[in-house]
């Protein structure tokens, strides 16, 4: 027998949306372990999503991803291969 419904997540239209959820959360350990939420950075819209591991001291500074010393190196290879990272 197949159980359905064990991982339905939510539905959300824009980034916006996740980022109120996210702010919404209450008694979760990883609520106080930041700054600032890191979620998003660039056009939602883009034709190339970067999923990062963890943000870093830098991106949690600034709350948004790709922004430390490893984000300045992704934005120069995005660059030589023609990718705007703001787009």
């Amino acid at each position: 027998m197949v159980q359905t419904g064990l991982f339905d997540s939510p539905r959300f239209n824009s980034l916006d949306e996740v980022l109120e959820a996210i702010r919404s959360l209450k008694n979760d350990p990883l609520a106080d372990a930041g700054t600032n939420i890191v979620i998003s950075r660039g056009n939602p819209q883009a034709k190339l999503l970067l999923v990062g591991e963890a943000p870093g001291p830098q991106e949690n500074i600034k709350g948004k991803p790709f922004v430390g010393p490893a984000g300045q190196l992704l934005d120069k290879i995005l660059q030589a291969a023609n990718f705007d990272p703001e787009t």
